[in-house]
């Protein structure tokens, strides 16, 4: 997926199969390009017809225990995958709604970090085995067909602890400059830095719901790391009337507002 570049075009470059010399700067060029093409779509979409802007590369360091719901990736029209923001309303912010502890995943990484459980003896492992073993194939962040695949998957999540756990939680811009990635996919969201930080929504009444980037946040929480970086990708429509009468209105508001970390940095 290129965003904001035409389909041919991200063929005929696949095509030409660039030196990796090339590559690296074409995948420079494009994610400061890809950074300029949100913010224009944003504000020609969103901006110009609300008061408070909705800043789609900005991040709010939030505490990760505060985050208590989940969503499961909702299937809407609206929605343009995980890269350009939208303003919605209607009751996705009530439906499908899960708390993070209940979640199966979370479960296993509480179970294998915390109590010192091997993978193969959590449910979520066995899930995703049986899964393999009678259909050929599970999903984990991309399909899987084989044990050892399988495996591998986990063996990351394990590297991926324990580097936060010595080295501290670092948003993305950080990693990215310490590993020059490549991404051979041609996948923005892997080398624009704010674009690949733990996504959220914001319901109607300002409850922060978790969204994407699941290992990085279940760490996190595991952790008990204080702040890490968050990008809000989905805003409810009411919850955007209360950020426009925020830059409006600033005396109305409630001192619980006044402190949400998405209206904070609104009126100060």
């Amino acid at each position: 997926m290129t965003i904001g570049i035409p389909k041919t075009v991200t063929q005929l470059y696949h095509k030409l199969n660039p030196p990796p010399s090339l590559e690296k700067q074409v995948f420079k060029v494009y994610s400061h390009y890809l950074r300029v093409y949100v913010k224009i779509w944003t504000l020609y979409n969103y901006d110009r017809h609300n008061t408070a802007p909705l800043y789609p590369l900005k991040l709010l360091w939030i505490d990760p225990q505060e985050i208590e719901i989940g969503t499961q990736r909702r299937e809407i029209e609206e929605i343009n995958g995980t890269l350009l923001p939208n303003i919605l309303n209607g009751n996705w912010d009530k439906e499908k709604i899960s708390r993070i502890e209940e979640r199966s995943k979370y479960q296993a990484m509480e179970q294998h970090f915390i109590h010192n459980k091997a993978w193969e003896e959590t449910e979520y492992y066995q899930s995703k085995l049986d899964e393999l073993q009678k259909t050929g194939s599970t999903n984990h962040g991309g399909k899987i067909t084989t044990k050892k695949e399988l495996n591998q998957i986990f063996k990351n999540i394990d590297e991926l602890y324990n580097k936060i756990k010595e080295e501290g939680y670092k948003n993305q811009k950080e990693i990215r400059e310490k590993q020059n990635i490549v991404n051979k996919d041609l996948r923005p969201d892997h080398f624009s830095n704010e674009l690949n930080e733990v996504i959220v929504d914001i319901g109607r009444d300002g409850e922060i719901i978790f969204e994407e980037n699941r290992h990085r946040f279940y760490i996190a929480r595991i952790l008990g790391i204080e702040k890490i970086p968050v990008r809000i990708l989905i805003r409810h429509s009411k919850w955007q009337n209360k950020r426009n009468n925020a830059i409006k209105n600033p005396e109305k508001l409630t001192e619980e507002q006044k402190q949400h970390p998405d209206i904070k940095y609104l009126v100060e």
